[in-house]
């Protein structure tokens, strides 16, 4: 049986998927400066999986990243 990829990754693992696919020089970059965040702790919170994104988040990706499956 074979595993999808959402089973497998974190929601972080796919933050930095779109990071290296884009060339962002960081986490940080893509917090402050592609998402606009006053902070990147918004999204350095989800390093640790028992923390999940926000409706924001989400949102806030998929209006950036049209190109990106939000599923």
């Amino acid at each position: 049986m074979q595993t999808s990829f959402k089973e497998n990754s974190s929601f972080f693992s796919r933050i930095m998927q779109i990071i290296d696919y884009k060339h962002i020089k960081s986490v940080n970059d893509f917090a402050l400066n592609w998402l606009n965040y006053d902070a990147p702790q918004k999204i350095n919170r989800l390093k640790d999986q028992k923390n999940k994104p926000s409706y924001e988040i989400i949102l806030d990706i998929v209006n950036k990243f049209e190109e990106i499956n939000p599923e």
